[in-house]
Protein backbone atom coordinates (compact mmCIF):
# COMPACT_ATOMS: atom_id res chain seq x y z
CA UNK A 1 0.00 0.00 0.00
CA UNK A 2 2.56 2.40 0.66
CA UNK A 3 4.96 2.08 -2.26
CA UNK A 4 1.13 2.55 -4.09
CA UNK A 5 0.73 5.75 -2.37
CA UNK A 6 4.41 6.73 -2.97
CA UNK A 7 4.19 6.18 -6.55
CA UNK A 8 0.60 8.29 -6.89
CA UNK A 9 1.96 11.09 -4.53
CA UNK A 10 5.17 11.67 -7.05
CA UNK A 11 3.50 11.01 -10.49
CA UNK A 12 0.23 12.83 -10.50
CA UNK A 13 -1.02 16.27 -9.23
CA UNK A 14 -3.61 15.29 -7.32
CA UNK A 15 -3.81 17.79 -4.38
CA UNK A 16 -3.40 15.66 -1.36
CA UNK A 17 -6.80 16.59 0.28
CA UNK A 18 -8.24 15.45 -2.40
CA UNK A 19 -6.34 11.92 -2.71
CA UNK A 20 -7.72 11.20 1.15
CA UNK A 21 -10.84 12.06 0.73
CA UNK A 22 -11.20 9.30 -2.46
CA UNK A 23 -9.41 6.74 -0.53
CA UNK A 24 -11.16 7.32 2.05
CA UNK A 25 -14.71 6.79 0.36
CA UNK A 26 -13.53 3.28 -0.49
CA UNK A 27 -12.12 2.76 2.78
CA UNK A 28 -11.57 4.38 6.03
CA UNK A 29 -8.66 2.37 7.04
CA UNK A 30 -7.29 2.86 3.73
CA UNK A 31 -7.99 6.87 4.43
CA UNK A 32 -5.89 6.61 7.84
CA UNK A 33 -3.41 3.99 5.90
CA UNK A 34 -2.56 7.13 3.42
CA UNK A 35 -2.48 9.58 6.30
CA UNK A 36 0.27 7.39 7.97
CA UNK A 37 2.00 7.13 4.74
CA UNK A 38 1.85 10.73 3.74
CA UNK A 39 3.38 11.68 7.05
CA UNK A 40 5.87 9.42 6.85
CA UNK A 41 7.30 10.22 2.95
CA UNK A 42 7.15 13.74 4.33
CA UNK A 43 9.14 12.82 7.29
CA UNK A 44 11.61 11.05 5.04
CA UNK A 45 11.68 14.35 2.70
CA UNK A 46 12.46 16.48 5.57
CA UNK A 47 15.33 14.35 6.87
CA UNK A 48 16.99 14.22 2.85
CA UNK A 49 16.50 18.16 2.77
CA UNK A 50 18.45 18.94 6.00
CA UNK A 51 21.14 15.64 5.46
CA UNK A 52 21.60 17.62 1.20
CA UNK A 53 21.83 20.96 3.28
CA UNK A 54 24.23 19.40 5.68
CA UNK A 55 26.08 18.06 3.10
CA UNK A 56 26.44 21.44 0.72
CA UNK A 57 27.39 22.92 3.99
CA UNK A 58 30.22 20.83 4.93
CA UNK A 59 31.54 21.20 1.17
CA UNK A 60 31.22 25.20 1.02
CA UNK A 61 33.40 25.16 4.59
CA UNK A 62 35.48 22.78 2.52
CA UNK A 63 36.16 24.95 -0.60
CA UNK A 64 36.59 28.38 1.60
CA UNK A 65 39.28 26.88 3.73
CA UNK A 66 40.60 25.77 0.28
CA UNK A 67 40.15 29.53 -1.21
CA UNK A 68 42.10 31.35 2.40
CA UNK A 69 44.94 28.57 1.79
CA UNK A 70 45.54 29.63 -2.29
CA UNK A 71 45.26 33.05 -0.89
CA UNK A 72 47.89 32.41 2.00
CA UNK A 73 49.61 30.60 -1.18
CA UNK A 74 50.10 27.49 0.27
CA UNK A 75 50.46 24.21 -2.80
CA UNK A 76 48.42 21.92 -3.74
CA UNK A 77 49.64 19.16 -2.22
CA UNK A 78 49.12 21.18 1.19
CA UNK A 79 45.42 22.22 0.31
CA UNK A 80 44.84 18.72 -0.81
CA UNK A 81 46.07 17.11 2.41
CA UNK A 82 44.21 19.83 4.58
CA UNK A 83 40.90 19.53 3.29
CA UNK A 84 40.82 15.84 0.85
CA UNK A 85 39.83 17.89 -2.07
CA UNK A 86 41.42 16.24 -4.80
CA UNK A 87 43.99 17.94 -7.46
CA UNK A 88 41.75 18.79 -9.99
CA UNK A 89 39.10 20.37 -7.77
CA UNK A 90 41.96 23.06 -6.12
CA UNK A 91 42.80 23.72 -9.46
CA UNK A 92 39.46 24.93 -10.35
CA UNK A 93 39.05 27.02 -7.63
CA UNK A 94 42.92 28.41 -8.16
CA UNK A 95 41.04 29.64 -11.80
CA UNK A 96 38.17 31.09 -9.61
CA UNK A 97 40.33 33.06 -7.68
CA UNK A 98 42.29 34.78 -10.49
Amino acid sequence: FSSLVAYLFYTTKIKTHIFLEKISEISEEAGKKFVSTADLLISEGKKKGIIEGMQKGRKEGIEKIAFNLIYNGFDNRLIKKVTSLDIKEIKRLRELQN
